[in-house]
């Protein structure tokens, strides 16, 4: 899975100088709070009580490095 974000050079809360991007600045802080690294298990990002169409349902979405896991009450999908 892959999320892109745009960060304008204009933008005030990401300020780089002219040897680091804003996008840089912002990916710096992100990594900084993300704690990623090896391993990789625990889940980056975790959404409570999504509704999803296909598989139909509420579902707690838990963003990892490598997969996608789906918790639902009934069903629980690692994509």
């Amino acid at each position: 899975m892959e999320i892109s974000f745009h960060i304008p050079n204009s933008n005030t809360q990401f300020v780089g100088d002219e040897n680091t991007p804003p996008a840089q600045v912002f990916c710096d802080k992100i990594m900084s709070m993300a704690d990623v690294g090896a391993g990789g298990e625990d889940a980056v990002v975790t959404f409570e009580g999504i509704a999803i169409l296909t598989p139909r349902g509420r579902y707690s979405v838990e963003l990892h490095l490598s997969f996608l896991r789906l918790q639902g009450q009934a069903n629980d999908f690692k994509i």
